[in-house]
């Protein structure tokens, strides 16, 4: 189970178990893959690193990103403007190509 906070410390009082069925501590890959034959063919998807961002912003604002450890712009994306915005460096102008960057690569992002 992938579980991704919405804010820094919104998981912090939450607490349970997870407990996984035995038929998948015991599915074997081979398995796995023939069940997926019953399914239409899917494209895999390839995540567009953040560097095709990172090589547009000038150096401040990239090291800004850069710190946050954001890997791709699937992982930006989950990121508000007002969090980017407000990271040490970062200016109007840089959340602009952000903007524009995302919106190129098929991403809604920010408030225009």
């Amino acid at each position: 189970m992938l579980v991704y906070p919405f804010y820094n410390g919104a998981l912090d009082e939450v607490s349970g178990q997870y407990y996984i069925d035995s038929v998948y501590e015991e599915l074997t890959q081979a398995e796995a893959l023939e069940f997926d034959k019953n399914f239409p063919p899917k494209e895999p998807h390839i995540p567009t690193p953040i560097d095709v961002l990172l090589r547009l912003l000038d150096s401040v604002a990239a090291d800004a990103i850069k710190e946050q450890k954001i890997l791709t712009l699937d992982i930006l994306k989950s990121q508000s403007e007002r969090e980017i915005a407000s990271l040490s460096g970062m200016t109007a102008e840089a959340v602009e190509v952000i903007r524009e960057v995302m919106r190129e690569h098929g991403f809604r992002w920010g408030a225009k």
